[in-house]
């Protein structure tokens, strides 16, 4: 009996083996990722206060410290983000005052009004320098809106309830500020030894529900 039994899974086995066929295509195929949820499904992305409009459109890129202001400046967090490596050149004018401009050979020119970055990338090569940098994830299958900020892959701190103000390590100079790291005071709403703040003294966008006035370095 036990015999019999064992000759009969050893016969659906071999047949059941029979029929599998490896497809390597198959083996080696890949998933396409996943759309990500859209940022203004929750909240106005960005969003519209003085605030964050103010720093993700009217400040010049910071390009030695992560390029372009993004979210994750001051949510570190609440982003995935990647370590990148972008090379920057810098051209020698070969006339007599010999000044040295920087453009980036990464960059495309794309406009007319690029002649003079283009004449400028005619000249001797000065030098070459890679700078280190953190930058965002975008979401996957997401379009750029018309607003110009991508959205970007969030991480499980910005689904914890509160509002995370964490400023990226590259955003402290200890150095420049005696040993102090970026940081903010929820209380008083301040940022204080940021790196790409112009003055010394803590930064305050005026708070009127507090009563707290606006504080500018």
């Amino acid at each position: 009996m036990r015999f019999g039994l064992a000759a009969f899974i050893l016969a659906c086995l071999l047949i059941a083996c029979g029929n599998w066929k490896t497809d390597p295509a198959a083996l080696t195929a890949r998933s396409t990722p996943a759309t990500g949820m859209g940022c203004a499904n929750c909240h106005a992305y960005p969003p519209q206060d003085s605030n964050h409009l103010y720093h993700l459109y009217l400040t010049v890129p910071d390009k030695f410290t992560n390029g372009a202001i993004t979210c994750l400046a001051c949510h570190r967090n609440s982003l995935l983000a990647t370590e990148v490596a972008l090379p920057d050149t810098f051209f020698r004018n070969p006339d007599p005052d010999g000044v040295v401009y920087e453009s980036s050979l990464s960059a495309p020119v794309t406009s007319p009004a690029d002649t003079f970055e283009i004449r400028v990338r005619s000249w001797p090569i000065d030098s070459i320098v890679v700078r280190h940098q953190t930058h965002p994830r975008l979401q996957p299958g997401r379009p750029v809106p018309d607003s110009g900020l991508a959205e970007f892959m969030t991480g499980l701190a910005h689904m914890n309830g509160t509002v995370d103000i964490v400023f990226d390590a590259k955003y402290s100079d200890p150095t420049r500020f005696a040993g102090a790291s970026a940081s903010y005071n929820a209380k008083e709403e301040t940022c204080s030894a940021v790196s790409c703040h112009p003055g010394n003294d803590p930064y305050r966008f005026a708070a009127p529900r507090k009563g707290l006035p606006g504080l500018k370095e």
